[in-house]
């Protein structure tokens, strides 16, 4: 087990489009009992869903107030969700 690499996760889930807003994926990411930090980034068409889920958790990476230093070294995914590796640079 000591071979593993070891990381905050950042999940990312499609939320389809609503009569006031256009498709999205969500960016989250559960620190702790009292702390999840999420954000939203617009469906870009022109990409392929994993690069809009990657651009998703890249932009939350980037807006976390610790740790700027961490960067993306994994994925893996099931039928709802992205998962995202991070560890620090």
């Amino acid at each position: 087990m000591s071979d593993l690499i070891l990381g905050p996760v950042i999940i990312t889930k499609y939320c389809c489009a609503t009569n006031n807003r256009e498709s999205r994926v969500l960016a989250t990411h559960k620190r702790d009992n009292g702390t999840t930090w999420r954000c939203y980034l617009n469906v870009d068409n022109a990409l392929s869903d994993e690069e809009n889920h990657l651009k998703a958790a890249e932009k939350l990476l980037t807006s976390w107030p610790y740790e700027n230093n961490l960067k993306i070294v994994g994925r893996g995914h099931d039928a709802s969700n992205y998962y995202f590796l991070c560890q620090s640079a």
